[in-house]
């Protein structure tokens, strides 16, 4: 069992508590339909998909078919429930995205929260090749991860629902360890890489082309909250979008 699945299996609730209330995941889901783009006839492959919140909306917003694919055996569990409940006609595997196999060819595969979960370069690349490999030719991977540029000591991104506690160097890495703001807390560590590493990781798996898209937050959102509110969000994001081209 790897990092990622024993944590998320112990946390399936509290990451659904997370996701329900935190403003992180309404500007994030903001920042991803706007790097997808119009859906229509589009096959979709989510990995690191957790409890389905992506993969029913990719669905919701006009996706063609949707295949959520997660490490966490727990999470693919409430996922299903989703689906039994307001059926959609989403389907989930659990299967680790660095051990993907060919699953289909697919015009998107996106990656909300998965290639923070490498722990070396080696596995970076893994998990860009499993994209590389389901993608049709001049599919797109769309990557929403941990910013290269985030300063917990600027701003911890606790308003937001995620607070980033510290940091330790590993390698060619930095460790971030972070936490939930639920009650009670639920711990999660991330790796944060640099720009270079991302890039050469995915060009390496064959991508032609990476983009890096900043973060944004919806007019509603920003009228709601006030320009104040996400001044950190805004400057100092956590999180940060990345478009690869097959």
């Amino acid at each position: 069992m790897s990092e990622k699945d024993a944590t998320y299996d112990g946390i399936g609730s509290a990451y659904e508590d997370y996701a329900s209330g935190a403003t992180l995941k309404r500007a994030e889901s903001y920042s991803v339909l706007e790097m997808v783009g119009d859906l229509t006839s589009v096959d979709v492959l989510d990995l690191a998909c957790g409890t389905g919140f992506y993969t029913r909306l990719l669905r919701e917003k006009g996706a063609e078919s949707v295949l959520g694919v997660d490490l966490s055996a727990e999470m693919a569990r409430v996922a299903r429930q989703h689906e039994a409940e307001a059926p959609l006609g989403v389907t989930y595997q659990v299967t680790d995205a660095q051990h993907l196999g060919v699953l289909g060819s697919f015009n998107l595969v996106t990656a909300v929260w998965l290639l923070n979960y490498a722990e070396s370069r080696a596995q970076l690349r893994s998990m860009a090749e499993s994209a590389y490999a389901n993608l049709a030719p001049g599919g797109r991977f769309v990557a929403f991860t941990i910013n290269p540029s985030f300063d917990y000591r600027i701003s911890t991104s606790q308003k937001y629902g995620v607070r980033v506690i510290g940091e330790d160097v590993e390698d060619d890495h930095f460790v971030c360890h972070g936490e939930f703001v639920v009650d009670p807390p639920a711990r999660v560590d991330v790796r944060r890489f640099s720009r270079e590493v991302y890039e050469e990781e995915l060009r390496a798996a064959g991508f032609s082309r990476v983009d890096w898209r900043a973060a944004g937050v919806s007019t509603t959102d920003l009228e709601h909250y006030g320009a104040e509110y996400w001044r950190d969000f805004l400057e100092n994001c956590i999180g940060i979008g990345i478009v690869a081209q097959k």
